[in-house]
C-alpha cells in the first residue's frame, strides 16, 4: 500500500512539473500574458450550447435591426405623384406589350416552319407517288412486252435470221417513223416551245422503239445475241454500246421486278 502511495505521489509531482514547465515556456516564447489567459478563463467558463444560443441571438437582433432599417427607410420615402403612377403604368404596360409582342413571334415563327415542313413532306409524299406509279407502269409495260404471245413468235422469227439479217430488222425497227407513240408529230417549222416539244416527244419515241429491241435482244438466247451485237459493233459501235448500256439497265430492272 504505501508502494502505491509513493507511485502515486512521484506521479502527481512529475505532471505538475511539467504544467509548471509548459506554463513557463508560453511565458517565456511570448505565447501568454494576463489577457490571454483571462480569455481562456472565459472561454472555458460557459458551454458550448450557451455559447450558440448566444450567437443566434445576436444574428436575430442584427437581422431585426435591418429590417426595422428598412421598414423606417420605405415608411419615411414621399408617396408617388399622380405622373409617377402613371409613368410606372405605362412602362409596365409596355414589358406586357413586347412580352406579348414576342410570344406572338414565336408562334408565327413556329407555325412557318411547321408549314414548311408540311410542304415539304407533301413534296416528297406526290413524288414518290409518282415514282411509284411510273415503276408500277413500267413493271407493266415490260412485262406485257416479254410475255405476249405475238412478241414471242416475233422473237422466234429474229432468232432464225441471220445475224446480218437481223441486225437490218432491228435497225429498221429504231429507226422506223411509224413505231412512234400515239400522239407524236414529225417536227416542223413551228414556234421554239412547240419544237422543244416535238423534240421531247422524238426522244420519247425513239426510247420506245430502242426499249422494243432492247426486250428482244433481253428475251434471245446468249449465242444469238452475241452474234447481233457484233453486227452492230462493225457498222456503227456507238449504237452498239448503247445497246449493251440498255441491256445493262434492262438487267437492272429484272432483277427488282423480281425481288421479293
Amino acid at each position: 500500500m504505501k508502494t502505491i502511495w509513493n507511485i502515486i505521489s512521484v506521479l502527481a509531482v512529475a505532471n505538475l512539473l511539467a504544467l509548471v514547465g509548459a506554463l513557463a515556456w508560453l511565458k517565456v516564447s511570448d505565447r501568454l500574458d494576463v489577457d490571454r489567459a483571462r480569455s481562456v478563463r472565459q472561454m472555458f467558463s460557459t458551454t458550448v450550447t450557451a455559447d450558440k444560443a448566444k450567437a443566434e441571438a445576436v444574428t436575430r437582433e442584427a437581422e431585426a435591426a435591418k429590417t426595422k432599417e428598412a421598414t423606417e427607410a420605405k415608411a419615411n420615402k414621399p408617396p408617388l405623384t399622380a405622373s409617377e403612377k402613371l409613368k410606372s403604368r405605362v412602362e409596365l404596360t409596355q414589358l406586357d406589350d413586347q412580352r406579348m409582342q414576342r410570344m406572338r413571334r414565336e408562334a408565327d415563327d413556329l407555325r412557318a416552319a411547321l408549314a414548311k415542313e408540311r410542304e415539304d413532306l407533301d413534296k416528297r409524299w406526290t413524288q414518290l407517288t409518282t415514282d411509284r406509279k411510273a415503276f408500277e407502269q413500267l413493271v407493266a409495260d415490260s412485262t406485257s412486252g416479254v410475255s405476249d404471245e405475238q412478241f414471242r413468235k416475233s422473237l422466234d422469227v429474229l432468232q432464225g435470221l441471220k445475224p446480218a439479217a437481223a441486225k437490218q430488222l432491228m435497225l429498221q425497227m429504231l429507226n422506223d417513223p411509224q413505231a412512234q407513240p400515239p400522239g407524236f408529230v414529225q417536227a416542223t417549222e413551228t414556234s421554239d416551245a412547240e419544237t422543244v416539244k416535238q423534240r421531247a416527244d422524238a426522244r420519247q419515241a425513239r426510247d420506245v422503239r430502242m426499249k422494243q429491241v432492247t426486250n428482244y435482244l433481253n428475251a434471245m438466247d446468249e449465242r444469238a445475241r452475241g452474234k447481233i451485237i457484233t453486227e452492230f459493233t462493225k457498222d456503227d459501235p456507238a449504237l452498239a454500246a448503247e445497246l449493251l448500256e440498255a441491256l445493262r439497265r434492262h438487267g437492272q430492272f429484272a432483277r427488282v421486278d423480281g425481288a421479293p
